[in-house]
């Protein structure tokens, strides 16, 4: 289970300010202890012991903390065969979890997302969370069965009551259902940046590799961006040499090859020994003879010249 990030805005929400000390304590519980799709068993007895594992309360009054968050908009309380269970609302993508340890209202365990703009960008939230209002639905889609369920999607506005100042509050809009359904927007992919053709550097996958779960020998190749700033910061050394003999290393070595992630520090420790090397050997010559170990060491000064 991931831990749970709570916002600044949740101070200022006016439904958590509408519960009962009690009972708001109660909702912070749930949010640590429902899984990556914001659902918990709904018994009573169940979410006791669940969210007090030391001192439970009794489930009568669990039961009335739930009523207030289900009164006041913040969790749904359904059952799915005759077995009750709970739904925090408005509920955002928290995890990688693909299936939910409990159902949905329809009996099914795959998490659907649907990607929503708000003041922060689009935000990807659980599709069974942003429960039907008396507010309005935006978009349809048929099913295979020909059935339109609706795919809300929340705006924030400003609204005035006559009770109350202007506030930022979550509004649902509606089109109508005939309209062909339109994809969520997404953000453009980034474009692949350039690399050095050659050469192409042997690597092993890391656990964060994307397709670690693939049979393919995982290659890394040089940015172009990156090998402009080697070429600056080592000028005494031929940088595509010793890139070459880097690569020719790895292939040699095929135990002591690094991950994608790894491969631009590698390579700059080599470069950085490259130039050290470099700066040694091309000191200033003593009677004829090379430095030895010396960089930078002159010749002595002859007085009488």
């Amino acid at each position: 289970m991931p831990n749970r990030l709570i916002r600044e805005g949740f101070l200022d929400s006016e439904s958590v300010a509408s519960l009962s000390p009690s009972a708001e304590c109660f909702y912070h519980r749930l949010l640590i202890a429902c899984d990556d799709a914001g659902r918990m068993d709904g018994r009573p007895g169940v979410l006791a012991a669940r969210l007090w594992p030391a001192h439970p309360p009794g489930t009568k009054q669990v039961s009335q903390w739930l009523a207030e968050c289900v009164k006041a908009g913040l969790v749904v309380a359904y059952t799915c065969d005759g077995k009750p269970f709970v739904q925090v609302t408005k509920w955002q993508c928290c995890g990688r979890s693909r299936f939910s340890k409990y159902p949905d209202s329809n009996g099914g365990f795959e998490i659907e997302y649907v990607e929503i703009e708000t003041r922060d960008g689009p935000r990807k939230y659980v599709m069974a969370s942003l429960p039907g209002t008396d507010g309005i639905r935006m978009g349809c889609r048929r099913d295979a069965d020909g059935i339109t369920p609706p795919v809300y999607v929340i705006t924030e506005t400003e609204t005035e009551t006559e009770t109350e100042t202007e506030t930022e509050t979550e509004t649902e809009t509606r089109e109508d259902c005939s309209e062909p359904f339109r994809a969520p927007s997404r953000r453009p992919a980034p474009k692949p940046e350039p690399v050095l053709e050659s050469p192409v550097f042997p690597c092993v996958r890391g656990m964060r590799d994307r397709d670690r779960d693939s049979e393919d020998e995982p290659t890394w190749q040089v940015p172009l961006k990156l090998l402009a700033t080697w070429k600056a910061a080592y000028p005494a050394v031929d940088v595509e040499a010793e890139l070459n003999k880097a690569a020719a290393w790895c292939e040699a070595n095929p135990t002591r090859r690094k991950t994608r992630r790894g491969m631009s520090a590698f390579l700059n420790r080599w470069l950085g020994k490259a130039q050290d090397q470099s700066a040694r050997y091309k000191a200033t010559p003593i009677n004829g003879k090379p430095g030895r170990h010396g960089a930078g060491r002159a010749a002595p000064i002859n007085p009488f010249e």
